[in-house]
């Protein structure tokens, strides 16, 4: 567990789009024992978890700064690629319109803000919202390849293995946001 903060360091920082695994990292922190004790451990996890991700990326990054940013981020202004496999290509080969480009990152963050509130607080419950926040990322990105889907299906074949029967009973202390419940 000590070592935790800097292997999520590790793992943010071995791709650029794994930023939205930051909210799921937070599922590692154990339940709110109160308002004011929450930020002490969450501002420490981050801490540690971002400079190991700068260690990491800083060196590389400053052999050419300009170059970095732009093949790290420069992705973000490309124009859409109609060989991927998501629904906004597949919008636009329907419809001719593509939808905004804002979308997937949109989708992306609304469904780790619900991961968080909704998974327990166990490894498999971190790889199932990295799985299912990154099918919705790509699903609703412009530039996702077969290849992308790959690493959703590890993350989410890790989750399986990692689940546990007890681990349903679990719950994450966090408040419900959806209170509503089926209708019988």
């Amino acid at each position: 567990p000590k070592a935790l903060p800097f292997i999520v360091g590790l793992f943010l920082a071995s791709k650029q789009y794994l930023a939205f695994a930051v909210l799921p990292a937070l599922i590692f922190l154990p339940a709110r024992p109160g308002p004011p004790y929450i930020w002490r451990p969450m501002l420490r996890f981050a801490l540690i978890a971002a400079l190991t991700a700068l260690a990491v990326t800083l060196p590389v990054a400053l052999r050419d700064f300009h170059g970095f940013i732009a093949s790290n981020f420069g992705i973000v202004n490309s124009p859409p690629r109609f060989d991927a496999v998501s629904f906004p290509v597949f919008c636009a080969y329907v419809w001719e319109r593509m939808p905004p480009a804002w979308l997937g990152f949109a989708v992306a963050a609304m469904v780790s803000i619900a991961a968080v509130h909704r998974l327990p607080r166990t490894p498999a419950a971190f790889a199932a919202a990295v799985g299912i926040i990154y099918l919705f990322f790509f699903a609703f990105g412009r530039l996702a390849f077969t290849n992308y889907y790959y690493f959703i299906i590890a993350a989410l074949c890790s989750a399986a293995a990692a689940a546990s029967p007890q681990a349903g009973a679990k719950r994450s202390a966090a408040p419900d946001l959806f209170p509503c419940s089926p209708v019988t």
